[in-house]
């Protein structure tokens, strides 16, 4: 949540024709009520079209961020508005600046104006502001400029202003209840490069923290080069002190940093005394920072220290002894190790696996590659010194690998059932299959077909054929000849499917909808095709239509 305020150059003055064409007639959609498609399990109606407009869903209210003729984009020379669910316009209010709901507040730029905020009824609640950040926690920082400089205070969900006891350089967003403040404010590589921390690792958090109060008092003194918000009631900090030094033309620089983690009071939960703090990525209950039990840590200084596992009270779980650890940690348990820096030592550093409940090694690094998998599998890549590429398996706990033959790629499927994987021939073309987990082929007669994806509930797949796309059964009997540019499955119903173009290229070719047994949906005409709740968001040079999918029940 740092770096809170939106660049300058997201703040324009529009004076163009197309803003003042905008201003006098006011755009309006076409609305619609026409029959696209009709059978015995779905209809579809074409609602609204947008003239030369683009339209992007709002996540929370249904509503839509519209782009007028004449706009770059909802942040950068806009001309924009809002749209209502069923793609009428919402207010003949035009914007320089649209954003998405968030606790349904939006912020806005008004012509001439500034920054400030409307409700889900169009309504401003909110004066002008130079800078603003979205809600967040029920808060929103706000930035005026004078003569003597910036005067930051916080807007609550009404668009009351309230101010912090001290003046501050920098304020980031409101977290679990403290503003995370600082008497420095390095700005960022962009815009503030004179001032930078050259810590670039930690440039985003980089100045003088402390934390204040949603009544404005300050309640943890500014005394961190680096710190983060608070999660679960703590957060992480790092004392040292701030040198501008001439050899890096006098920008700031410390040769101290005393990594730790403190309380909403301030106690030292974790001491501040190591060279580094961070998080595992985890995996198992869903592969999110912050909610293993265990934080990686770095102690004795960087030429002679060593990198360990630590608890949220400080304690060594696994003593400091590893030259470097992987950020993966997985089911709270294995950890990724290597035997050297991996950032200062050459590419494709061995890695290998160390368990902290069983505390031991479990195999030592090996595989240039360790990925672990959501259904458990340890997905391990070597280098083929002779084919001159990587291949991949699956391995046990104990590095051995579970099939004879090793992949170009492999890939679970279907929760773990399966593993999905490829092999190049001698002559660089790639087949994939489909194998068990005892490494048996469950699709024989796909062998040498290339093919990019299978639906398991379906029981079909998605196979390229001289280069374009069609649907074929587990069994090989094809469905849709291979005649586009791309299919790819939509919503496990439909297919989107583009003529033209290449496959994976977003910006060319034309797109359509098409039924499981080839019928087309929506035509063949469309630059861009999303899918938002039951509308189709379809984009061409002409502007945006909606279409609304009206599922019938038997």
């Amino acid at each position: 949540m740092d770096n809170i305020f939106e660049a300058p150059e997201t703040r324009p003055s529009l004076t163009s024709e197309a803003h003042r064409k905008n201003v006098d007639n006011p755009i309006q959609p076409v609305m619609l009520d026409e029959v696209v498609y009709d059978d015995d399990k779905l209809l579809i109606k074409k609602i609204c079209f947008w003239e030369k407009c683009s339209l992007w869903p709002d996540k929370e209210t249904g509503y839509y961020k519209v782009l007028l003729p004449g706009g770059l984009a909802s942040n950068f020379h806009c001309i924009g508005t809002y749209a209502l669910p069923d793609g009428s316009r919402a207010t003949d209010s035009l914007y320089h600046y649209i954003s998405s709901y968030k606790n349904g507040i939006a912020k806005i730029i008004l012509p001439g104006q500034g920054y400030s905020y409307i409700n889900t009824d169009f309504e401003q609640i909110s004066d002008y502001y130079d800078d603003a950040s979205d809600f967040y926690s029920g808060y929103a920082i706000v930035t005026l400029h004078n003569k003597k400089g910036p005067i930051i205070a916080f807007l609550d969900t009404s668009g009351k202003e309230h101010h912090f006891e001290k003046d501050y350089e920098s304020v980031n967003v409101n977290s679990e209840g403290l503003f995370k403040v600082s008497t420095l404010n390095f700005g960022n590589i962009v815009d503030r490069p004179g001032f930078f921390a050259y810590h670039s690792d930690y440039m985003d958090v980089a100045g003088n923290w402390g934390y204040a109060d949603i009544t404005g008092k300050e309640v943890i003194a500014p005394q961190y080069i680096y710190a983060y918000d608070f999660h679960n009631g703590l957060a992480r900090v790092a004392k040292g002190k701030w040198e501008k030094k001439s050899k890096w033309k006098n920008r700031y620089w410390t040769e101290t940093e005393l990594w730790g983690m403190i309380d909403k009071e301030g106690n030292e939960v974790i001491l501040c005394k190591f060279d580094e703090i961070k998080f595992f990525m985890h995996y198992g209950k869903g592969r999110n920072e912050d909610d293993s039990s265990y934080l990686m840590a770095h102690y004795g200084g960087w030429k002679k220290g060593k990198w360990g596992v630590i608890d949220y009270k400080g304690n060594w779980i696994v003593e400091p002894v590893f030259e470097d650890l992987g950020y993966d940690i997985y089911d709270d348990d294995l950890i990724i190790f290597y035997n050297a820096d991996r950032w200062a030592s050459p590419d494709d550093q061995p890695e290998g696996i160390y368990s902290i409940k069983q505390k031991r090694v479990l195999f030592e690094p090996q595989f240039v590659g360790i990925d672990f998998s959501g259904d458990g599998s340890i997905i391990a890549d070597i280098f083929d010194e002779k084919a001159e590429k990587y291949i991949s398996n699956v391995v046990d706990l104990s590095g051995k690998p579970k099939f004879d033959f090793w992949y170009d790629s492999i890939w679970p499927r279907d929760g773990g059932k399966y593993y999905e994987v490829s092999k190049t021939d001698e002559n660089g073309n790639e087949y994939k299959s489909i194998i068990d987990k005892l490494g048996n082929e469950v699709l024989p007669c796909l062998r040498n077909t290339n093919f990019d994806y299978i639906s398991f509930s379906k029981k079909r797949i998605i196979f390229i054929e001289n280069e374009k796309h069609g649907v074929m059964s587990f069994e090989g009997n094809k469905i849709i000849p291979a005649e586009y540019s791309e299919i790819a499955d939509f919503d496990s119903k439909y297919y989107i499917v583009k003529i033209g173009g290449k496959a994976r290229h977003n910006d060319d070719g034309l797109h359509g909808l098409i039924t499981y047994e080839g019928r087309v949906i929506i035509p063949i005409e469309y630059k861009n095709i999303t899918m938002e709740k039951d509308i189709l968001i379809c984009v061409n040079d002409e502007g945006t239509t909606l279409y609304r999918f009206e599922e019938k029940r038997s």
